[in-house]
């Protein structure tokens, strides 16, 4: 229902009608499940730290399709972003589960969850609101470079995961 509330305003002005939304829907969720997919091919070959400091960049390439292009064609640029935030849950998911302590751990996941879907309404909306005062190129830099700074943190919970403290006699976890 959320999502259904955050995507109908701008679907509608993109010239969608309300009966396509369900299939613009559907195809948001099979673009985050086939990010959960290739995450897990990923995730054997590519340093979760990789990973992890491409997302921003992904997530700011989005941003600039969006606005780039603003047609029917733009929801592929969502499609896109739940892709990118697909590959990013587990990712994080992963790296909270090795650094944080099982009690603290279910606050966090459950953060994890809303934070990308709020990331991504947030900067959409953020992008049409400010595109109408400022334009559109300086709307979705100053979202981009938002959005890095948000996602920064996560670069460093990488780093921290990456060289994790020796606990145990002999320097080995």
């Amino acid at each position: 229902m959320l999502t259904f509330v955050i995507y109908q305003p701008y679907t509608v002005a993109l010239g969608y009608s309300i009966a396509a939304l369900g299939p613009v829907l559907v195809s948001i969720k099979l673009g985050s499940m086939a990010g959960n997919v290739i995450i897990s091919w990923a995730r054997e070959h590519v340093a979760p730290r990789i990973q992890i400091a491409t997302l921003p960049v992904l997530f700011a390439m989005g941003l600039v399709i969006m606005a780039a292009v603003y047609s029917k064609y733009s929801v592929v640029a969502i499609i896109a972003m739940a892709f990118i935030m697909g590959v990013a849950n587990p990712t994080i998911s992963a790296e909270i589960n090795s650094l944080i302590d099982s009690g603290e751990r279910a606050t966090l996941l459950s953060g994890v969850g809303f934070f990308p879907t709020a990331l991504i309404a947030i900067g959409e909306l953020l992008v049409l609101s400010a595109a109408g005062h400022m334009g559109m190129l300086l709307a979705v830099g100053l979202v981009g470079f938002a959005t890095v700074v948000l996602l920064l943190p996560l670069a460093l919970l990488a780093e921290k995961s990456a060289n994790p403290p020796m606990n145990f006699k002999g320097g080995k976890l």
